[in-house]
């Protein structure tokens, strides 16, 4: 790993390729709010209703997917250009 970001893809003709996101139903649930703001850990256990341990081990798999990533004071946002 080169430190690039692991989601943009080999250029064609000069465009970056995006490689499809496959999300299941609790992670769209999870990505959707996080597309249009930045949201704290409590925000998205309020608005998602999933449960707390479950929220965790979602939001971590997104981390390390490269799809979201967590700000100073556990602040979730979409990484720019994912979708």
């Amino acid at each position: 790993y080169s430190g690039g970001h692991a989601l943009v893809g080999q250029t064609q003709a000069g465009q970056v390729v995006k490689p499809e996101i496959e999300l299941d139903e609790e992670e769209r649930i999870v990505v959707e709010p996080l597309k249009d703001e930045e949201l704290s850990y409590e925000e998205l256990v309020e608005r998602t209703l999933i449960p707390p341990a479950r929220l965790n081990s979602l939001l971590t798999t997104l981390e390390l997917r490269g799809i979201i990533k967590q700000n100073p004071g556990k602040m979730y946002r979409v990484y720019p250009g994912v979708f």
